[in-house]
């Protein structure tokens, strides 16, 4: 329980940092996940925030990696940059964080048990 206040903090960030993947992905991809002018845009796209912010969702799970990047690809292999540094930072780095959040009060309240007997 002494942990949430620092884990919420590490979540926070987490947000920010999707909020702000998520503005720049829908300045960028706004549109470009059609496949033709006259179809509907695919499942993962950036065409409004809230889109954005989902389709981010699925990328910090990995889970639909290729589904989500590959038409931006499309429109140049330089657009890799933009999923590759969203995967790393917040797929890896901020899951690290939140992960050694957790140990490191885990460890200081088993010494803290550890003490008391």
């Amino acid at each position: 329980l002494r942990t949430l206040p620092h884990i919420v903090d590490v979540f926070a960030l987490v947000l920010l940092l999707q909020v702000v993947f998520a503005a720049v992905g829908v300045q960028l991809y706004a549109g470009a996940y059609r496949e033709s002018a006259d179809a509907p845009p695919l499942d993962d796209n950036f065409d409004s925030f809230p889109r954005a912010f989902i389709a981010l969702v699925v990328l910090t799970t990995v889970e639909n990696f290729p589904g989500v990047m590959y038409p931006a690809l499309a429109l140049s292999p330089w657009h890799a940059a933009y999923f590759v540094a969203y995967v790393l930072l917040n797929s890896f780095l901020m899951m690290s964080v939140v992960v050694a959040v957790s140990f490191s009060h885990f460890l200081r309240e088993n010494r803290r048990a550890v003490v008391r007997r």
